[in-house]
């Protein structure tokens, strides 16, 4: 077992010779526990790795830190290189150290890639175990689920049989069995109309039976011991030569919902690979809820509701719509005039306890047609709460067309009038359907940045005007008014920091044994100084916004001898007269060296008395 109090207390080697400008390890054993140390170029101790064979620990001697993670500085390529011995000390001690590392950062790091590959194995097997369990205990589909289908979900067909001896055609119904002799057939996949169970059939020749196929989606509820399962299948209907229908369901996802959790599993299958695997979020696929098995299903009844009438209008959560049928009386007469998306989200209502339309929803009366027509559901009577005036049909239908909501409504009151809103809205909607959901932040931003760019401009842009103020396209009027906007501000920024970079290069140069300071007078600058030392100086605008107000200074370090090539970034607080280091980063976000840092020592002296100075004068 790894106690650090013990690890701490082993002692430490003497840091091995090795070659400059590269970190140097060595590897001892003590008491059957494997430690390497890793040295700096200027042999302190860095780090202090500890492995008993089959857990490991890392100690930061700089931090007095521990971890069981990687090596963050692995790429700087400075890694210390471990000697043969050294290595076969730790490969005969511990597995997951491969052949190929070569150096001490490598094998560390290698250990515990090894070590978290194996509990990540681990994990995936409990849950693929957990998995199979969980659909292990779903049964199989109910008998009746093909009958249900042929009864409410599949098309009908009746066959044709050859001419017969009396010169008459057979034609037998499939829905029902019963024959009929008719002298002139309907055509091949025409329509023909049973006379005894009136189904409207598709007549197919007895040659071609085997070739019908249908095919529907069909979401399954169910219980089992300690969960409730809700599966979606496929069911496939085709007839066997003797006109018999067969039925083949296909589980492709299912839900499986215990107390604690839900769990989502869906059937993948590419390639030469098929099997269950977890689902990340929602099927999302509409289909046909198999009811038959309802009233088994709630005990206490189904609160009066005729579920069949929910057939082809959508997709419901059935659990809700009883569980507010037994709460809410408004629920059932919602259910009752048609309104059943209102029905099914009744909890969240204004007043779901009260009797009237207009009481429980706090929309007009007028408006109940509408909400029962095109089953309307809270959505719409949020919109309608934040619109001051009635609207007619065609305006409430575009309403509900539009993705904006109750709040971004009574954003854009403050822009235009009601009528205008909904009318603008509902083409932008059209324009961009997929990304109508941001509409109004668009607008509204759209509005602010013209404001914004007309204090710059000597010829305005004029909200007055319909086209400027209702642009045909609010994304597109958006990113190009946004474009200018970024141009223009860029433009001004840069005076103010070319400005900046003068008064500093006038007022404090400095220089400090092979090293310079150069001051950033550009955006681009900044960019340029990020991109090449992969920090975020140029892709933060808060470091030349802070440059640009004074509150901040950032200087770039280059060596004199290659003064164009970026070397180390850093930024200081300036607050009073004096400047404070808050933060330095190389290539990579590396630390400052020790070179570095006292650099900035002296410049911050420096530039604290030339500043205080300067105050003192004033």
């Amino acid at each position: 077992m790894l106690i650090k109090k013990k690890l701490i207390q082993l002692p430490v080697p003497a840091c091995p010779s090795g070659e400059k400008e590269r970190n140097l390890a060595n590897v001892q054993v003590i008491d059957e526990i494997l430690n390497l140390n890793i040295f700096t170029p200027k042999k302190e101790l860095k780090y202090r790795f500890f492995c008993d064979g089959k857990n490991g620990i890392l100690y930061h001697a700089d931090t007095k830190e521990w971890d069981t993670t990687k090596i963050r500085e692995y790429y700087l390529g400075r890694d210390a290189k471990l000697s043969d011995a050294d290595r076969e000390i730790m490969r005969g001690f511990c597995e997951g150290i491969e052949d190929y590392r070569s150096t001490a950062e490598g094998v560390i790091n290698g250990f515990f890639s090894y070590r978290n590959s194996e509990k990540r194995l681990a994990h995936e097997k409990r849950k693929y175990d957990r998995m199979k369990r969980n659909l292990q205990t779903i049964p199989a589909p109910p008998r009746d689920l093909g009958r249900f289908c042929d009864l409410l979900l599949f098309r009908r067909y009746s066959v044709i049989f050859p001419k017969g001896k009396g010169h008459t055609y057979i034609i037998r119904c499939l829905h029902c069995g019963e024959e009929r002799e008719v002298e002139v057939p309907p055509t091949h996949k025409g329509s023909w109309r049973c006379p005894h169970c009136k189904s409207e059939t598709i007549a197919y020749k007895r040659a071609y039976v085997r070739t019908i196929r249908d095919k529907e989606p069909v979401w399954l509820f169910r219980r089992t011991k300690g969960a409730e399962t809700l599966e979606f299948l496929w069911v496939t209907r085709t007839y066997t030569a003797e006109l018999k229908p067969k039925h083949y369901p296909d589980r492709v996802y299912v839900e499986y919902k215990t107390p604690e959790k839900t769990y989502r599993y869906k059937w993948s299958s590419f390639a030469y690979y098929a099997d269950w695997v977890e689902s990340i979020g929602e099927f999302g696929r509409k289909g046909h809820l198999y009811t038959w098995n309802l009233k088994a299903l709630y005990p206490d009844g189904l609160q009066g509701l005729n579920l069949t009438r929910l057939k082809g209008t959508g997709k419901y959560n059935i659990q809700a719509l009883l569980r507010n049928a037994a709460t809410y009386r408004s629920a059932r007469q919602l259910y009752k005039i048609g309104c059943f998306r209102l029905a099914e989200q009744t909890e969240f209502l204004k007043n779901p306890e009260k009797n009237t339309f207009e009481e429980v929803t706090g929309a007009s009366a007028n408006y109940k047609p509408l909400f029962r027509k095109h089953n309307y559901g809270m959505e719409l009577v949020y919109k309608l709460s934040a619109i001051s005036i009635h609207l007619n049909e065609t305006q409430v239908k575009k309403l509900a067309e539009t993705s904006i909501t109750k709040e971004d409504i009574k954003r854009l009151l403050d822009y235009m009038t009601p009528q205008k809103l909904i009318n603008y809205f509902y083409k932008q909607t059209q324009l961009e359907p997929d990304g109508s959901f941001c509409l109004a932040d668009l607008y509204v931003d759209y509005i602010g940045m013209v404001r914004q760019l007309n204090r710059h401009l000597d010829q305005t842009i004029s909200l007055d005007k319909s086209i400027n103020r209702y642009p045909r396209n609010i994304r597109k009027a958006h990113d190009a008014i946004s474009e200018e906007l970024k141009s223009l501000l860029t433009r001004e920024g840069d005076h103010i920091l070319a400005a900046l970079a003068d008064k500093y290069r006038q007022q404090i140069p400095f220089a400090y044994q092979n090293l310079e300071v150069v001051y950033p007078g550009s955006t681009e600058d900044f960019v340029q100084e990020g991109s090449k030392l992969h920090h975020c100086v140029g892709s933060f605008s808060i470091y030349r916004e802070k440059q640009m107000n004074e509150e901040w200074m950032t200087i770039f370090i280059r060596k004199r001898d290659r003064i164009q090539v970026p070397y180390y970034t850093a930024t200081f607080y300036m607050k009073s007269g004096a400047i404070k280091l808050k933060e330095c980063h190389g290539m990579h976000n590396t630390n400052a060296t020790d070179t570095i840092k006292k650099f900035l020592e002296v410049y911050e002296r420096w530039v604290t008395k030339k500043l205080k100075k300067e105050m003192e004068a004033a």
